[in-house]
């Protein structure tokens, strides 16, 4: 079968050409028949099914022989399912390339062997990346317990120091309400 014809075809083309190879029987008002479309569309299709050797051209009478086995038909879906389903694997690896989607996931678990060569490296050097970074952060928190090790040994409390870097994270109108708020809290319960 001539696939440049099939895959730009309507998704009728397909079930035209079964309905044809299982009767096989070949002609417009046929077509037109199984797929309850107009005569134009069924005569389309037919012409496409005689270039890409599926039917033969009408003899003198204006009769058509179906020229392949419905196991070829068979044999050329089950490609196209194939074909279809890479793309669609290619195409949600590209998208999670660029974000973390959920969505795409579960496309993508078990379809390293569809992945293009050019995704595959941008997926390595995106993995090598993130790695990099964790090792940086695991590195950064060794530092940061020296340096509570160090402040402990000066006589600094940790708990406090750890609580005034947590506040200096914080925008001070912000921390001014949540004071003022905890004040309020405090005189309430008796506390202050």
């Amino acid at each position: 079968m001539n696939t440049t014809t099939q895959t730009l075809a309507p998704a009728g083309y397909n079930l035209a050409v079964k309905a044809v190879v299982s009767a096989g029987k070949a002609s417009t008002s046929y077509v037109q028949r199984q797929l309850k479309i107009g005569y134009n569309a069924a005569a389309t299709i037919i012409e496409e099914m005689e270039e890409a050797g599926v039917i033969s051209a009408p003899n003198m009478a204006g009769k058509r022989k179906v020229l392949i086995e419905l196991q070829a038909v068979a044999e050329y879906e089950r490609k196209e399912k194939l074909s279809h389903r890479k793309q669609q694997i290619d195409a949600a690896a590209e998208a999670a390339m660029g974000h973390n989607s959920e969505a795409s996931a579960p496309l993508l678990r078990g379809s390293t062997d569809s992945l293009t060569e050019a995704a595959r490296e941008k997926l390595r050097l995106t993995v090598e990346r993130i790695e990099r970074l964790e090792e940086e952060k695991k590195e950064i928190a060794e530092q940061i317990k020296e340096v509570y090790g160090e402040a402990k040994s000066l006589g600094y409390d940790t708990k406090a120091l750890r609580a005034v870097v947590r506040l200096r994270k914080q925008d001070r109108e912000q921390r001014q309400e949540q004071e003022a708020i905890l004040e309020v809290y405090l005189d309430a319960l008796g506390e202050l």
